[in-house]
């Protein structure tokens, strides 16, 4: 993929890279750079108002010029082409560097991953990709528990004493007897 692209020519060396979700989600990768062994987190999308890359460095890369951009093959005697290719590589590092100004230990990616579970919809997502980062750990350990589960209170329980209706045997109130009960203490 593209952001893997991008790390791997700033000279890092890329152990493991990884996406979750599908037209857009999480990537993480395993570098070693600059002596420091450790892991990159981003996201992606499918467009170029919600992936990164595609916005600063373009779907197709632009590594030609514009009028060899869908030739296929590429020509190898074009000036122009050239001189893109350069300015492509260029951009290239530039926007891998980005990333690789905060490598995250193996505890910080993990926590990283772990504070989606809060309020990520998808839980199970999160828990395959701390998974992920635990089964490939930089240093041998494990940092991030799942977090007990706490109570849902989803559901407001209405509190009715044996005056607010009428006994059918299944202690039950009806939101028709609830809205008469409220307008009664408002009249």
């Amino acid at each position: 993929m593209a952001y893997e692209e991008a790390l791997t020519a700033t000279g890092a060396m890329v152990e493991l890279y990884e996406t979750f979700g599908s037209y857009q989600g999480d990537w993480w990768a395993k570098v070693l750079y600059n002596g420091s062994l450790g892991w990159v987190h981003g996201t992606y999308g499918s467009c170029s108002g919600c992936d990164a890359f595609e916005s600063e460095v373009g779907y197709s890369g632009k590594d030609t010029c514009d009028e060899h951009r869908y030739d296929y093959p590429k020509p190898t005697n074009c000036d122009a082409c050239e001189v893109a290719k350069k300015d492509y590589q260029k951009r290239l590092v530039e926007f891998g560097k980005c990333y690789l100004e905060s490598i995250m230990t193996q505890a910080e990616a993990e926590n990283e991953a772990g504070k989606e579970f809060a309020w990520k919809y998808d839980k199970e997502a999160v828990k395959e990709t701390v998974k992920f980062l635990q089964d490939n750990t930089c240093d041998g350990k494990i940092y991030w528990v799942e977090p007990a589960p706490e109570p849902e209170d989803d559901e407001e329980t209405l509190e009715a004493t044996s005056d607010d209706y009428e006994d059918d045997g299944t202690n039950a109130i009806t939101v028709k007897q609830v809205l008469s009960n409220l307008m009664k203490d408002y009249s």
